[in-house]
């Protein structure tokens, strides 16, 4: 069945626009991906969506970064991370996050991995949390109904790389499931996606890792 992608952003400055990507037939994700290599497979749900970039580049503010060898980032990205045990890096991959500006991907199994996605945007430090939590949900929350999900968790307040984040749990009709992280600090958005289906405690474990270990700059 063709499949075609129906390229979607939401904005994420103060009026905010948004529009929506389709599924086709069988109810599978237009913007699924699955990927073959030497070293196994790793295959994404399109983790919901993504920001408009803003315009500034995050070259400037990955120099900041302290990564250790072997740390997992993407060329001028504004985060690294290091490499979960037990996990393969396919960042380079293509058909996965392809509304973000940077991109990383490592999987242990078709559809157990973590995404780590980031793009520029409009300076979110003299947001309010209330006003924060407000633009999350008007732009990149996870809804019912969109991008395949058939259910999603609430939103919860929380911290990583000492920036604000909300957290929030979602399953695709697919039976996939994520547990999304999206961080905001400064002019950089990113989110932590870890997706699961036959290995749950590994991704789980996997995904505390890459979130205790991410360093992050806000531009």
């Amino acid at each position: 069945m063709r499949r075609p992608l129906v390229a979607c952003l939401l904005a994420v400055v103060a009026t905010g626009s948004a529009c929506s990507r389709s599924v086709d037939g069988d109810g599978a994700l237009a913007a699924s991906t699955s990927r073959t290599t030497s070293s196994g497979t790793a295959g994404a749900q399109t983790t919901g969506a993504a920001p408009r970039t803003h315009a500034t580049t995050g070259e400037t503010t990955a120099a900041a970064l302290r990564c250790p060898a072997g740390a997992i980032t993407a060329s001028g990205a504004p985060f690294c991370y290091r490499l979960p045990s037990g996990f393969t890096d396919f960042s380079t991959i293509t058909g996965y996050g392809e509304e973000w500006r940077y991109r990383t991907l490592v999987s242990v199994g078709r559809h157990d991995l973590v995404e780590v996605l980031a793009s520029p945007i409009a300076d979110t430090s003299t947001l309010s949390q209330r006003e924060l939590r407000a633009r999350f949900e008007d732009t990149l929350a996870l809804r019912v109904g969109t991008y395949g999900f058939v259910r999603v968790g609430a939103v919860t307040t929380t911290t990583v790389a000492g920036a604000r984040a909300f957290r929030q749990p979602g399953r695709y009709r697919t039976g996939v499931r994520t547990d999304n992280t999206t961080i905001y600090l400064g002019r950089t958005v990113a989110t932590v996606a870890c997706q699961s289906q036959d290995s749950p405690a590994t991704v789980r474990i996997g995904c505390a890792e890459v979130k205790a270990s991410l360093q992050l700059v806000g531009g």
